[in-house]
């Protein structure tokens, strides 16, 4: 699948709104790798969770508009409007309890 940020009305605002959230999540010492990232499946206290960017979060219900891969491979990131995207609030699974990551097409 080709790589997009929901409700964006171009490539331009789209790679715009990547670069924001990114620097939000780095701005909390969370160093990114440069892997986009589509979906991540995610193994939780409630269960396995299926999360992907422009589908519903599974554990809080918003709009996931990018998932990051911590540099150093131990974290992802889960940005949604109320969790990452504008605050330090972003959902952190460790690395451990993802058994499979999804990229977006180059």
């Amino acid at each position: 699948m080709k790589f997009f940020v929901p409700h964006t009305p171009d490539v331009q605002a789209q790679e715009e709104l990547y670069r924001l959230i990114r620097g939000t999540v780095e701005g909390f010492r969370r160093t990114t790798a440069e892997r986009r990232i589509r979906r991540v499946e995610a193994v939780t206290a409630t269960g396995r969770h299926t999360i992907e960017v422009g589908q519903r979060d599974p554990l809080y219900g918003d709009t996931v508009f990018a998932i990051y891969l911590a540099a150093d491979g131990s974290e992802v990131y889960i940005c949604t409007p109320s969790r990452g995207m504008f605050n330090d609030q972003q959902i952190t699974i460790p690395i451990a309890h993802v058994p499979e990551i999804a990229e977006f097409a180059p």
